[in-house]
């Protein structure tokens, strides 16, 4: 058990040895004796002063001495703090598209991962694995591309969580460091961890940088088709397929095989919510793609990856994986009336839906001088301080509401003690 703040329990000592000494000065009335004048009787009643063997009123001093330390003891604020490891690690593991052989990944994480650390599997997003969790299941590959920005604010996190129960932490990153997973923001948040990473680079996958051209079930004459006939063909790729109505079982067949099947129904979609009464909004977004326009709104997106937003932020596309593939569902109406299926704007955004799952792809490694900076300076094993000043102690409420109850029978005793007088 660890006191917060010992400095109040110090106070209620030495408030409580004070109390004792009080009632070791023992106040009593002398002995009446009969005086032959009245003129030596003093005005106010005469009372003696004199050191006691023995403190008076033992159980007064009892409960005043123990009310005074549980107060102290409260303030005091104990709590149990956990046993604490000597070094854990946090294993950062690459799970994103950007890795060739997951296999790697795994032999490499074993290598690293002991009693006690903690394993973060990323791609676009992070967490860490659950307790008994299975790894295996934890390092399958994704279509998702990998994000290190995502990978270091858990760290951030998990190092905060872990404080409390180990000396040193010690940051282990497996990944193939490809350039798409770096951002603006990487090397700031890698700014914040005050020690050295450890980077253990593994093979990347090839890179896929081309656009599929839209295999399309939409008659021409639809927007939507005359539209898709704008998206350039890419030579070697197979075709993106785009359906206006819910997928047949060839189309899940041919995303499973690892192609990417678009729906961009005109009724409400598989997976989606009808709103309570449409609405207008006034565009959409998907990267560098924004289309500016008056779109009714009938629906609310469901699972998956957030494709494309509408300028309220909500999801206005998503992608799922399915099988080898996956599955795009877009919920942008586009109204056969006006010119907006000619839009060069509306043309990008259609492009976007027909890049590789995941979106394009750059798998260039990243230069030697960005890894060193990656990996930084300073020690491996990063020390770790308590969070003892934010601790919340479970003691003190019991040790307040136990010094109150011998502060009440305190007064009890005390006022009986008046009344036989």
């Amino acid at each position: 058990m660890t006191l917060l703040a010992p400095w109040f329990l110090v106070a209620a000592a030495l408030a409580a040895a004070g109390t004792v000494l009080l009632h070791l000065i023992a106040v009593q009335r002398p002995p009446a004796v009969a005086f032959p004048t009245a003129r030596f009787i003093p005005d106010a009643p005469a009372r003696a002063r004199a050191r006691a063997p023995r403190p008076t009123d033992r159980l007064l001093l009892l409960l005043r001495v123990l009310a005074l330390l549980l107060l102290g003891l409260a303030f005091a604020r104990p709590v149990v703090l956990p046993e604490r490891q000597g070094v854990r690690r946090i294993v950062l593991a690459d799970r994103s598209r950007a890795v060739a052989a997951t296999a790697a990944v795994h032999d490499t994480v074993r290598a690293f991962l002991a009693a006690g650390d903690v394993l973060v599997p990323f791609d676009s997003a992070a967490s860490a694995l659950a307790a008994g969790a299975d790894t295996a299941a934890a390092l399958a590959p994704t279509l998702a591309p990998g994000r290190l920005s995502a990978a270091l604010v858990a760290a951030r996190r998990l190092a905060t969580a872990l404080r409390d129960s180990t000396d040193s932490l010690e940051l282990v990153l497996v990944s193939p460091l490809a350039a798409e997973e770096v951002d603006a923001a990487t090397l700031a948040l890698r700014a914040g961890w005050p020690g050295r990473l450890r980077v253990v680079r593994v093979a990347a996958a090839p890179g896929d940088s081309a656009r599929g051209a839209f295999d399309s079930r939409i008659a021409l004459t639809r927007p939507l088709g005359a539209a898709a006939a704008f998206v350039p063909r890419a030579g070697g790729r197979a075709p993106v397929r785009l359906v206006a109505a819910a997928p047949s079982v060839a189309d899940s067949a041919f995303a499973r095989e690892g192609g990417v099947l678009v729906t961009w129904p005109d009724s409400l979609p598989a997976g989606w919510s009808a709103r309570a009464a449409p609405d207008t909004v006034g565009g959409v977004t998907s990267g560098p793609a924004t289309v500016v326009a008056s779109f009714v709104r009938a629906w609310r997106a469901g699972d998956g990856a957030v494709l494309a937003r509408w300028v309220d932020g909500e999801p206005a596309a998503t992608e799922q994986p399915l099988g080898a593939g996956c599955l795009r569902t877009v919920g942008v109406p586009v109204s056969e009336r006006g010119d907006l299926a000619l839009r060069p704007a509306l043309h990008r955004l259609v492009q976007r839906f027909a890049e590789p799952c995941g979106g394009l792809a750059d798998r260039a490694p990243l230069a030697d001088s960005a890894v060193a900076a990656l990996a930084g300076a300073g020690p491996e094993r990063v020390a770790v301080q308590r969070a003892t000043s934010t601790a919340r102690s479970a003691l003190a409420p019991w040790l307040l509401g136990a010094a109150l109850a011998l502060l009440v029978a305190e007064m009890l005793v005390r006022g009986g003690r008046r009344e036989e007088r």
